[in-house]
């Protein structure tokens, strides 16, 4: 949390003024507020929490001969709003038994990492030269197979019905391991697709974004003004109200409106 806010003052003039803020429970990921004391006035603060969705695997490429503590020490973890950050493990360790095989192209050698009292593993690859070609996973949403996915467009959009359930999405690609972050209200209805690739190549990123639809009309109602004070023959002012799916209503305009009657003479529309 900061240490300072900042008031505006009648006069126009701005100053910062200690803060104290008081305790809060972060042990859930979601929007709180904080409140606190500066200059003997209440402030408040809304603060997003994120919470740890997934470890990505984590898969480290080098040349034949390279000393461990030369390793990239940085790991990606997928968080719950959707992203990803990125954070350094003090150092990388590996078995007595696996330290020659950091001379011998081929190897895949296990390590550990710690990371804020967390055990991190990865995956050690002693190799010549550059990564083959990114891996494409196969993306199913909803069990329906989705096409066009690329490294140069790695994101397609899906439009959701109103107040429907966002479908699973499956994701798996040949020599990566694939990790997929479902879609949720917290993250923006956002499916993140993280593929690892098992030769040591860069993190690729994919993505289905879903779009909700807005919430249509329900049902309609009739409004008759002074409805109680009616008389026969008395000509009344009809309005024509719209219930939506989420609750919401609205009076739709006369021009938008057409009515009908019908009764032993037949039916009539104005």
């Amino acid at each position: 949390m900061p240490k300072t806010v900042g008031f505006i003052y009648s006069d126009g003039s701005r100053e910062k003024r200690p803060v104290t803020w008081s305790s809060v429970d972060v042990s859930q990921a979601g929007v709180v507020t904080v409140k606190g004391m500066a200059d003997g006035r209440e402030v408040e603060a809304r603060v997003e929490i994120l919470a740890i969705a997934n470890e990505l695997p984590t898969v480290k490429r080098v040349a034949p001969g390279t000393d461990l503590s030369a390793v990239d020490k940085y790991v990606s973890i997928a968080v719950t709003d959707g992203s990803v950050q990125e954070y350094e493990v003090d150092k990388w360790e590996i078995s007595e038994a696996d330290k020659a095989k950091l001379s011998v192209a081929g190897s895949r050698i296990q390590m550990t990492g710690q990371l804020g009292g967390e055990t991190i593993h990865a995956t050690l690859v002693v190799e010549e030269g550059n990564p083959v070609a990114p891996a494409v996973p196969t993306v199913t949403v909803g069990g329906e197979s989705v096409t066009g996915l690329t490294t140069q467009n790695p994101m397609q959009y899906r439009i959701l019905a109103y107040g429907a359930s966002l479908p699973e999405v499956v994701a798996s690609a040949e020599n990566a391991d694939v990790t997929v972050v479902q879609a949720s209200a917290a993250n923006g209805m956002r499916a993140s697709i993280y593929v690892q690739p098992k030769d040591g190549g860069p993190l690729q990123t994919y993505a289905i974004q879903f779009l909700e639809e807005a919430p249509k009309i329900d049902h309609l109602s009739l409004q008759v003004e002074k409805a109680d004070a009616l008389k026969e023959d008395q000509t009344v002012k009809l309005s024509v109200l719209a219930h939506y799916q989420d609750g919401t209503q609205a009076v739709l305009p006369a021009d938008k409106v057409t009515f009908s009657t019908s009764g032993e003479g037949g039916s009539r529309s104005s």
